[in-house]
């Protein structure tokens, strides 16, 4: 008799029981992919979270930049949310003294929600580096590990750019001028009409023009690749925003009529026409750093310190103290200089302890080096007046001629420009030494010349490097210049 065996249990329980197991891991596998992908998604939408507050971040810091160009400074939002936590030192560097430099975390709010937070972290401009560079880190309250960094840095376009800015080279007169023989110009130079060169001029630096190039001579440029044909920058309709810091409730020193200054480091002594007689006045800097003058400017010294003044009338730069109505009493200053006469240049870059001083000039008028008519009788060029001065020390071998003049230039008015007063008279004066920035909408003449014989001032004008991403207080700007952004990038977070 035969047996039958049927084993059938035996091998479907461990069958089931592999195939139980093999379905648990699968899903548990499942299971564990799914909160990955849900972890990573989660993770991702965190750090683009954590980027778009540290954008806003940037943005905010930029807006506070769009309504005063030179906020590194300062740093001080009027809402309050900006409280600087740590500031620059002199061992940091010496111009950056005082400026914030790391921001305590601000709050992100989103449908009136605080959802993260931002903290900032500024480097100001440098020669090197004439950007302002912010570095925004952004996280989020759900999150506060996953951090990102983002850095900007942004540049803005200013009429001080440049050590000459012209709306074109010719006179209100209509007559043609040139960059001549023998004169230089040691940094960037535009105009937004033609060029013009006779002779032999120097150029160390960028030239830029925005119509044509006329060329008559054999002009030297030390740059590669100059001149280059450009887009014009548009001067301001008025200058209302600096007469704004000009007012006495703003902080500022306003003036009726002619006025006389003499800059004496940290202090001015100011002669005006209307203000007792002409008594002479001693002033600190103003507290808003801008003095506005209703009526004609003469000026000379020297200046420890930031200082713009504003000026309706014409303004004359003096080789004497202009508030000492006795000429030939007059202490002699050769014209305007800083207290710290270490201006980064083109020959200089980085001098040790670099000045801090600037001073702006701004005229609806024009501006001129000084030679004829003396304040005493309140008149100057083109009127005369019996027993009015002309500087006639080209006469004397022995006497110092050039003149001094570190500043900004501006002569907002179409008609403004920047000369040497009846040149024509002077004989050979020498050079004006000139170094910081000239924004006029129209070159004056400085000399001219008969055969051989030089009348006036030949031009040594030398760019202060500061003015790459700096200028005077409040200092007017182009209508159509913005922040402009030069990188942008991601980075390791601090």
């Amino acid at each position: 008799m035969r047996r039958k065996f049927n084993n059938s249990k035996g091998v479907v329980m461990p069958t089931i029981i592999i195939i139980i197991a093999i379905v648990t891991l699968l899903s548990i596998s499942a299971i564990f992919v799914i909160d990955n992908q849900t972890l990573a998604v989660s993770r991702t939408k965190i750090g683009e979270d954590a980027i778009h507050i540290a954008e806003a971040g940037y943005n905010y810091y930029l807006w506070h930049l769009n309504d005063d160009t030179q906020f590194y400074r300062i740093g001080l939002d009027k809402d309050g949310k900006l409280v600087p936590e740590t500031y620059y030192t002199e061992a940091e560097n010496d111009l950056w003294v005082d400026f914030p430099k790391e921001y305590e975390p601000v709050e992100y709010a989103s449908a009136g929600k605080v959802v993260g937070y931002y903290r900032l972290h500024i480097v100001p401009p440098s020669i090197g580096e004439p950007v302002v560079t912010i570095r925004s880190t952004g996280w989020t309250t759900e999150k506060a590990d996953n951090k990102k960094t983002i850095e900007v840095k942004v540049h803005k376009k200013l009429f001080t750019n440049y050590v000459c800015f012209a709306g074109d080279m010719s006179t209100p007169s209509g007559t043609l001028l040139y960059w001549g023989d023998g004169e230089e110009v040691r940094g960037p130079f535009h105009t937004n009409g033609n060029l013009r060169t006779l002779g032999r001029p120097i150029f160390h630096d960028d030239v830029c023009y925005a119509k044509d190039w006329n060329n008559g001579g054999s002009p030297v440029f030390k740059k590669p690749g100059q001149p280059q044909k450009v887009e014009s920058l548009i001067f301001p309709e008025s200058n209302k925003s600096l007469a704004y810091w000009g007012e006495e409730v703003n902080g500022g020193y306003k003036y009726e009529g002619r006025t006389c200054i003499l800059l004496e480091n940290s202090a001015l002594h100011i002669r005006n026409v209307k203000i007792e007689k002409n008594a002479i006045k001693l002033h600190p800097l103003p507290q808003s750093s801008v003095i506005y003058i209703k009526g004609d400017l003469y000026i000379s010294g020297v200046l420890d310190g930031r200082l713009t003044i504003l000026v309706e009338g014409n303004i004359y730069i003096t080789r004497r103290d202009p508030t000492d109505y006795n000429y030939n009493n007059a202490k002699y200053t050769g014209g305007i200089e800083y207290a710290n006469t270490n201006i980064p240049t083109l020959t200089e870059e980085n001098p040790i302890d670099p000045s801090d001083d600037m001073l702006g000039l701004v005229s609806n008028g024009n501006i001129y080096v000084h030679s004829y008519g003396w304040p005493k009788w309140g008149k100057a060029w083109p009127w005369s007046k019996e027993g009015e001065y002309i500087d006639t020390s080209y006469r004397d071998s022995s006497s110092t001629k050039n003149i001094t003049i570190h500043a900004a230039l501006f002569g907002y008015s179409t008609k403004s420009c920047y000369g040497v007063q009846d040149y024509n008279n002077l004989g050979n004066m020498g050079r004006i030494y000139f170094t910081g920035s000239q924004v006029f909408s129209k070159m004056g003449a400085t000399y001219t010349t008969s055969g051989s014989r030089i009348y006036g001032y030949k031009e040594d004008n030398t760019f202060d490097l500061r003015m790459r991403y700096d200028a005077p207080p409040h200092f007017l700007e182009p209508k159509n210049s913005g922040w402009e952004v030069k990188s942008w990038r991601q980075i390791t977070p601090p």
